[in-house]
C-alpha cells in the first residue's frame, strides 16, 4: 500500500505597511539571515548545493529536477524566488555550502497583466519541493519566511510543505498577530499520496506495495503487450538505445 504524508499549508494574508510588519516581527526571526534569489538562472546556479541541503534535511530528491520545475508551463507565468536562512550573515554566494543553511523556501511571485503582484504561492501539489527544512524545522521556517516576505511588502503568501510530528503553528503566528486586526492566517492539512520510493530491483519495489496495487500494475503489463505490442523491460539501465 502506498503511504501517505500530511501535507501542510499555510495562507497569510497581510495588510500592513513594511515597516509597520518589521515592527511586528517575531523574535525567531533573529537567529536566521534571509538572503533572496530572484529569477530562474540565479536559482539554477546553486542547485548543487539545493541538492545537498536537501539530502541532510531528509528530503532526497526534492530538488533534482529543479529546472523542469521552474520552466513548468505555469510557473512561466510566475516569478521565482529562492528564500535562504542563512545560519550566519554575510555568506558567499560562489562559496555557499549546504552546511551554511538552516532551510530554503522556493517560492512564486504571480504577475497580472506582466506586473508583479505581491501575492506568493508555492506552487507544490505535494507540498515535497518547496521547503526544505529538517522536519521539526519546517513550520518554524514556513512561518519566518512567510513574515520576512510581508515585511518585504508581499500581501499574501501561501505556503504548502509536507509536515511530520504535531508541530503548532499558533506558537508561530500568534505572538506577532495578537491584538493585530489587520492580519489573517490560517492552516489546512489534508493528505497527499507520497512519492514511491524505487529500489535497487523491480522486485523489491514491488513488494513495498500493496497486493491489489501490484495485480492491477501485472494486469497493465499484460494489456500494453497483449494490445499495443510493448515489451517490458524491468532494468531500463541495461537497455541499449539505437537512435536513427
Amino acid at each position: 500500500m502506498i503511504s501517505y504524508r500530511d501535507l501542510r499549508f499555510t495562507y497569510v494574508t497581510m495588510l500592513l505597511t513594511s515597516h509597520e510588519a518589521k515592527d511586528s516581527l517575531g523574535s525567531d526571526l533573529d537567529a536566521a539571515h534571509f538572503f533572496v534569489l530572484r529569477g530562474r538562472a540565479a536559482i539554477l546556479r546553486i542547485q548543487p548545493v539545493l541538492v545537498q541541503l536537501s539530502a541532510l534535511c531528509e528530503q532526497t530528491g526534492a530538488m533534482d529536477y529543479l529546472e523542469y520545475f521552474l520552466t513548468g508551463t505555469d510557473n512561466l507565468k510566475k516569478i521565482p524566488y529562492l528564500v535562504l536562512a542563512e545560519k550566519r550573515p554575510n555568506l558567499d554566494l560562489a562559496e555557499l555550502r549546504a552546511e551554511d543553511l538552516k532551510g530554503a523556501v522556493l517560492i512564486y511571485e504571480y504577475k497580472v497583466l506582466g506586473m508583479p503582484s505581491r501575492v506568493f504561492n508555492t506552487s507544490d501539489f505535494n507540498g515535497s519541493r518547496a521547503v526544505i527544512a529538517p522536519p521539526a524545522e519546517r513550520t518554524r521556517l514556513s512561518t519566518s519566511v512567510g513574515r520576512y516576505l510581508m515585511a518585504c511588502g508581499a500581501q499574501v503568501v501561501m505556503l504548502s510543505y509536507a509536515g511530520e510530528g504535531n508541530e503548532t503553528w499558533s506558537q508561530c503566528f500568534d505572538g506577532s498577530v495578537a491584538g493585530d486586526k489587520k492580519r489573517w492566517w490560517t492552516t489546512q492539512t489534508r493528505e497527499v499520496g507520497a512519492t514511491i520510493v524505487l529500489e535497487k530491483t523491480l522486485d523489491e519495489t514491488l513488494a513495498s506495495m500493496g497486493k491489489h496495487t501490484r495485480r492491477n500494475l501485472r494486469y497493465y503489463r499484460r494489456k500494453a503487450e497483449a494490445e499495443l505490442g510493448c515489451t517490458f523491460e524491468g532494468d531500463v539501465k541495461k537497455i541499449s538505445v539505437k537512435l536513427c
